[in-house]
């Protein structure tokens, strides 16, 4: 990446207290629940840094108690911003999103919160409602409490819309180079029909669907799918059709006659059925996109001794300073 630093446009800050009782939010210590404090992170967008801050000045002052996960009581558990490199509604900064993580329905002096999130440079402010016993960060329940609610963001000469639970990439710049090469190694003449198969809210799909005569899309994520969706028509993008469901479900009643699919699993790689049914197809390519070298290895095992053959593999920097990298393999039948 030209400029590594201050990429990462989405942080989920933890709250808790610290053992003199003093409220803290910052990340978790390695193989831990130990909240270590930050106020601000060089990776992190530095539009992040006032609005956690603002965030605790208004808990500290109103004494908002945190979660805490043994008692499971209190009331704010996450803090999660969200940014783009655009701005919203004529803003000349990013387009900035707060949301925060709350065991209830309301917080104390939301009006007060408000004022101070706008100041901090915020253009959309939510409440999450989870009241779930368990380690997921967000709940299915928001309540805008200022703004659309949505941020925008423009990969190449694509925009998208982006709600809070939408997965999107963290580093929009490395991620149209991640597209670029994703579709670089397609090599499409703009006669083949395609598949995403893990199409998030349409990041992917809609970059190549100017590339290609249709883009099949599936999405487990129903919030995902309308984000997809709406994506297309703000974009005026007619030849894309997004499914609901998991891919290993939808992908073998569409795959028959297409003449690629991208792949872009979690870090825990494809299902064994997408696989096999991927196999199964004998569709001509496999453009996989991998955010884990480990889970890559074994799914191209499995696809070579299906009968495909790596014949490109390439890495891209989309988390600079970290361990983590993403890989774009090509694999021909």
């Amino acid at each position: 990446m030209a400029n590594p630093l201050g990429y990462r446009c989405k942080a989920q800050f933890p709250v808790g207290r610290d053992r003199g009782n003093d409220i803290r939010a910052g990340f978790y210590a390695p193989r831990s629940h130990r909240i270590v404090p930050v106020s601000r992170c060089p990776v992190q967008h530095p539009s992040h840094g006032p609005v956690l801050e603002a965030v605790m000045a208004y808990v500290k002052q109103n004494n908002i108690p945190p979660y805490n996960e043994e008692t499971k009581d209190g009331l704010l558990r996450h803090i999660v911003i969200r940014c783009s490199s655009r701005g919203e509604s004529g803003d000349t900064g990013p387009g900035v999103m707060a949301a925060l993580v709350i065991n209830g329905k309301a917080l104390p002096r939301e009006k007060v919160l408000a004022e101070l999130l706008k100041d901090a440079g915020v253009s959309t402010a939510l409440i999450n409602i989870n009241t779930a016993d368990n380690n997921v960060i967000l709940g299915a329940q928001n309540r805008v409490l200022f703004g659309s609610g949505f941020i925008h963001e423009n990969i190449g000469n694509i925009e998208y819309r982006l709600s809070l639970r939408s997965f999107f990439q963290v580093n929009p710049a490395q991620a149209e180079v991640l597209y670029k090469t994703a579709l670089e190694m397609g090599n499409f003449s703009g006669t083949e029909t395609i598949i995403d198969a893990h199409s998030g809210v349409g990041g992917m799909a809609l970059y190549a669907a100017g590339s290609v005569k249709f883009v099949y899309a599936v999405e487990l994520m129903p919030e995902a799918v309308a984000d997809a969706e709406f994506n297309a028509e703000l974009n005026n993008i007619k030849n894309a059709r997004f499914i609901p469901g998991a891919a290993e479900d939808v992908i073998p009643d569409i795959i028959g006659g297409a003449d690629a699919i991208f792949l872009d699993p979690p870090r825990k790689g494809c299902a064994g059925a997408l696989v096999g049914a991927i196999i199964a197809s004998r569709i001509p390519k496999i453009i996989y996109i991998s955010c884990d070298p480990a889970t890559l290895a074994r799914d191209v095992r499995l696809f070579t001794e299906g009968g495909y053959a790596m014949k490109k593999a390439r890495p891209v920097d989309l988390f600079p300073m970290t361990g983590h990298v993403e890989t774009v393999c090509l694999l021909t039948l």
